[in-house]
């Protein structure tokens, strides 16, 4: 879509492998929208706490430590930032 551009996001816990667990899935997002004629401006990766409660054990444990609450209000803020800083170009 010539004209149009993405930023890709992805939450993710990385309990296992940290933010490894998260860069496949949003390389290929990215592929996809680029094949798709959109210019991919930035991607974001985003600790994120797992919220069904047969998994809440691991928000606590794994690489990244206790993530609980995340991402949590300054996280947010950071992100709400990087948008405005993209729009303005």
């Amino acid at each position: 879509m010539p004209g149009k551009n993405a930023v890709v996001y992805c939450n993710y816990g990385g309990t296992r492998t940290g933010v490894k667990e998260a860069i496949l899935a949003l390389k290929y997002l990215a592929q996809l929208l680029d094949h798709l004629g959109f210019g991919i401006l930035d991607e974001w990766y985003m600790v994120g706490e797992y919220l069904p409660k047969k998994f809440k054990d691991f928000n606590r444990s794994g690489r990244l430590g206790d993530f609980r609450g995340r991402p949590n209000a300054d996280a947010l803020k950071a992100i709400a930032g990087r948008g405005k800083g993209i729009l303005k170009g």
